[in-house]
């Protein structure tokens, strides 16, 4: 049987605060705004969504790593916005 945990004592709480131990935040340096993901809502069309799906899988099933969709859209734009 279990048994009940107590409630938490509120002043060791406050005084573990007051003494500094919460950290402040850190400032977001730039590889973690770089790896910030946004969601993007897009339309495609049925037989693009098909192929994407496929190619995912394929990726996925070659290298032994999951592959996904949001991986290979991201990597095509990149790739043509840097050309």
């Amino acid at each position: 049987m279990c048994a009940m945990k107590g409630k938490p004592d509120i002043g060791k709480f406050l005084d573990g605060a007051s003494e500094g131990q919460i950290a402040a935040p850190k400032e977001e340096t730039s590889s973690v705004a770089e790896s910030a993901k946004i969601t993007k809502t897009i339309r495609l069309a049925k037989s693009t969504e098909i192929l994407l799906k496929n190619e995912a899988h394929n990726r996925s099933m070659a290298s032994g790593r999951r592959v996904t969709e949001s991986d290979i859209i991201n990597n095509a734009i990149l790739q043509y916005l840097n050309k």
